[in-house]
């Protein structure tokens, strides 16, 4: 079975990632098992500098896979960055629920992040905004929360999202 997908969307420093931290342990206190995805877009590196996986990869291997009792990574050089759906495929496949911060093209269901009002006109206009988490008064067609609300999205979540067919 596939994974359900939300996308978490707003500038920088709009809370998506305060809301996130806030999303999963109420997810998965309900049994829900949660991944996410948080795009980077300007490339990042989780290899550090004289560990064996970061000298294999200096070395030229196109790939890094790092295991432990508890733990996998995965470092692998990309032509270009996949679509969000193939990751998800690829990943993620033993999941109820994926959460992506950022991806805001892609066509999945979204909650919008807005600190201020301000640049909120270029979010308003994707599609798929299921619900708005500002403090700022804003008529909303969709249901909006309070930035301290993260217990009443992972609901909303749950009855939009997960539990819909």
């Amino acid at each position: 079975m596939k994974p359900k997908v939300v996308i978490v969307i707003g500038k920088s420093n709009s809370g998506k990632t305060t809301l996130i931290e806030g999303l999963i342990p109420e997810l998965t206190k309900k049994g829900y098992r949660v991944a996410t995805v948080k795009r980077a877009r300007h490339g990042f590196e989780i290899d550090k500098p004289g560990k064996d996986s970061h000298k294999h990869a200096r070395a030229g291997a196109s790939a890094v896979l790092v295991v432990s009792d508890d733990r996998l990574a995965l470092i692998k050089e990309l032509e270009g960055e996949p679509p969000l759906g193939d990751l998800i495929e690829a990943h993620f496949e033993a999941f109820d629920l994926v959460i992506v911060e950022g991806f805001k093209e892609e066509g999945y269901s979204k909650i919008l992040v807005l600190r201020g009002l301000e640049g909120e006109e270029e979010f308003l206009r994707l599609s798929s905004i299921l619900a708005l988490v500002s403090d700022e008064a804003k008529d909303f067609g969709s249901k909006r929360f309070r930035s301290s609300q993260a217990v009443e999205v992972a609901a909303f979540i749950e009855k939009e999202i997960i539990a819909a067919k």
